[in-house]
């Protein structure tokens, strides 16, 4: 295993608790093109995966037969990938590479479950995870639920900024659904914003030019749309 991919691997928190030469034992090390999808809602749950480079955006079909985009990760595990190791259920979700050369790690679900059970460490890990996205998802719904369009787009890029850095990997597509809305209402907002100087819109990408401004202005378009 050499040193950059060594590296990487200590980049995901939860495998830090792991000998090098378990992860090297069984995981299975792949590098997926843009747009490609690593696994897809409803496939049986072969084993637990994690984002090594690159960026994936996690979607579901809802029960109203509607896409919505979850999140998008980096460096950590895929959380969609785990409800399912316990009970051999399928995936909760899709995942969709975002970048050229997404690199990613597989372990066996039979051997993700070994360790949960040898490995005190790994389960204490993987627990406070799974807790801490959780707390990550409530808390977006929480900010977001409720509010105006514009808004919600703010949170939302200020949110993205925060844990992926100024360029966001999203179309104006994938962002209406994230937010349930129409691509048309969210390509004119986004189009206030860079009039605004908040943002720069990139052909698949957007850019985050002012991160406090847009949390700032969340609560401001709120204000006035009482």
């Amino acid at each position: 295993m050499g040193s950059g991919l060594m590296e990487r691997l200590n980049a995901v928190p939860v495998l830090q608790a792991l000998a090098p030469w378990c992860i090297e034992e069984v995981g299975i090390h792949r590098i997926f093109p843009a747009g490609r999808f690593i696994f897809r809602q409803g496939e049986p749950t072969t084993g637990l995966w994690a984002v090594l480079q690159g960026r994936v955006a996690v979607e579901r079909i809802d029960a109203a037969g509607r896409l919505v985009i979850i999140g998008v990760w980096q460096h950590e595990l895929i959380p969609t990938s785990i409800p399912g190791l316990w009970d051999g259920g399928s995936y909760v979700g899709s995942c969709r590479t975002l970048d050229d050369h997404t690199e990613t790690l597989w372990i066996p679900r039979e051997r993700v479950l070994d360790w949960l059970s040898a490995v005190p460490e790994f389960a204490d890990r993987l627990c406070c995870y799974l807790a801490d996205r959780f707390l990550l998802i409530q808390k977006f719904d929480g900010d977001t639920r409720g509010r105006p369009l514009p808004a919600q787009l703010a949170v939302l890029l200020n949110t993205l900024a925060g844990r992926l850095g100024s360029d966001i990997p999203l179309t104006h597509e994938d962002l209406a659904h994230m937010v349930g809305a129409q691509r048309e209402t969210v390509t004119r907002t986004l189009a206030q914003f860079a009039h605004q100087g908040w943002i720069d819109i990139r052909y698949g990408h957007i850019w985050v030019l002012d991160g406090p401004r847009l949390a700032r202005a969340a609560g401001e378009i709120e204000a006035t749309s009482i």
